[in-house]
């Protein structure tokens, strides 16, 4: 296999695969300080 049909093979296969379930993320309140001087939330 060429390096052009591996690459395309590869992109094939990622935009054809079954999605996967993802898990809510944290809130970005509780990521981030409200204060960028203090750092304080």
């Amino acid at each position: 296999m060429t390096g052009n049909e591996s690459r395309a093979q590869a992109i094939y296969e990622i935009t054809n695969r079954e999605p996967i379930a993802a898990k809510e993320s944290a809130k970005l309140e509780d990521l981030w300080a409200s204060n960028v001087f203090s750092l304080s939330k």
